[in-house]
């Protein structure tokens, strides 16, 4: 995305801050974002968002572990530990919802509000964890990780770009642009992308 908004737009300076929608969402709200990209519908009528697309997020562990091969609930899959994201996350509530639907409950072994440290945390074989599949094509490819077999299935997350209604971006339909094109070249996101 980056790369095609600096090609088709080479004067524009791009600021990147990698944190959880809450926060993001609280500097966009005080100006100190123009943008964000976040997952999850954001509830807020000072709050303009486009989908830009759905992510499927799987739990995942790294072979190591001895995760079994076969379909796990809730239930069974806490005999591991749980990575997380932390409870500002919009991940924390739809998982603890999840173990909870499923009659029981869940305590992070971890939590970490970057998703390549849960990554990093679970290759190295302590503990599970749900990430986006895409995202991480790489290390399943390499077999650093292996996609657990879950039941139910998660909830695909949509993913939106937000602004402020009272201050439209002029870089967001090129912005909106260029984070569906280069998810839909990687396969990064599926379904309504309009």
């Amino acid at each position: 995305m980056v790369q095609s908004l600096r090609a088709s737009h080479p004067n524009v300076s791009l600021h990147l801050d990698i944190s959880l929608t809450r926060v993001l969402m609280d500097r966009l709200r005080s100006g100190h974002l123009d943008l964000a990209v976040v997952t999850g519908a954001v509830s807020d009528a000072s709050l303009h968002q486009t989908l830009l697309g759905h992510d499927e997020f799987v739990w995942m562990a790294a072979p190591s572990l001895g995760v079994p091969d076969e379909t796990l609930g809730p239930a069974e899959l806490k005999r591991w530990p749980i990575l997380m994201m932390p409870e500002d996350s919009h991940h924390f509530p739809v998982l603890k919802q999840w173990f909870r639907d499923a009659g029981t409950s869940v305590i992070a072994a971890a939590s970490c509000n970057t998703m390549n440290v849960l990554a990093e945390l679970a290759t190295t074989g302590l503990g599970v964890t749900l990430l986006p599949r895409r995202c991480l094509g790489n290390q399943i490819a390499e077999g650093r990780l292996v996609v657990l077999k879950t039941t139910p299935a998660m909830a695909r997350v949509p993913i939106y770009l937000v602004h402020r209604t009272d201050r439209v971006p002029v870089m967001e339909p090129a912005i909106a642009h260029a984070a569906k094109a280069a998810s839909a070249s990687r396969g990064e996101l599926d379904g309504d992308t309009r």
